[in-house]
């Protein structure tokens, strides 16, 4: 194998031997081993997109909690703000 490769095998060929082989060759029997590389790639990139859909749902569920938490924190302030200075007018 040539190094920087992820697993093809290096081929040497003349131009005049890969069109002979590009010629005799099918297109049908080129379609079975494309899919057979095709099918491992769709179904991760299928897993990958639930996942993808999964974080954006959860983001949102966490956006919307996080904003009540701060709508919740800005009430509270508010309130304790109005005690200290009803306290400091008594």
């Amino acid at each position: 194998m040539a190094p920087g490769t992820t697993g093809a095998p290096t081929v040497l060929a003349f131009k005049s031997d890969l069109d002979r082989w590009l010629h005799d060759m099918s297109v049908d029997s080129l379609k079975g081993t494309v899919a057979l590389r095709s099918a491992p790639i769709i179904s991760e990139l299928r897993v990958s997109m639930a996942k993808h859909a999964n974080l954006r749902y959860e983001t949102d569920t966490l956006r919307v909690a996080h904003h009540e938490s701060v709508l919740q924190l800005h009430t509270s302030l508010e309130r304790m703000i109005e005690q200290i200075r009803f306290r400091q007018d008594a």
